[in-house]
């Protein structure tokens, strides 16, 4: 799959991509919803995982955007240090297909991925 992972914290985009490079996906990061959206203009993805928190725009925000610009053609999963906090009508709102919490491990990644195939 193509993938992009957008999170303000490089430590986790760094690992995130690790991660997947092992699974065999290609990987893209964003440290930006802004930069996400920049991203998106020149490489086709299958899914978004994005952090919640971040500035200027936020996880919500990207995926709205996504769903908005990309008709649901791309799988936004969030992944967010709150996820036991959001609930699933919350997810459904913005048309994502999942919430993993931080800390996360490459299991439920794998697990995720798998779901969508």
């Amino acid at each position: 799959m193509n993938i992009l992972w957008v999170d303000d914290n490089e430590a986790i985009r760094t690992n995130a991509s690790l991660m997947l490079d092992m699974m065999g996906h290609q990987t893209h990061t964003a440290s930006s919803g802004k930069q996400a959206i920049q991203l998106m203009q020149s490489n086709q993805y299958d899914v978004v995982f994005s952090d919640i928190g971040m500035p200027e725009m936020n996880g919500w925000q990207l995926a709205e955007y996504i769903s908005e610009q990309f008709n649901q053609s791309i799988t936004v999963i969030i992944v967010s240090g709150w996820g036991a906090e959001i609930n699933e009508e919350q997810s459904k709102k913005h048309n994502v297909l999942s919430v993993i919490s931080k800390p996360f491990d490459m299991n439920q990644i794998e697990s995720i991925l798998n779901s969508i195939t």
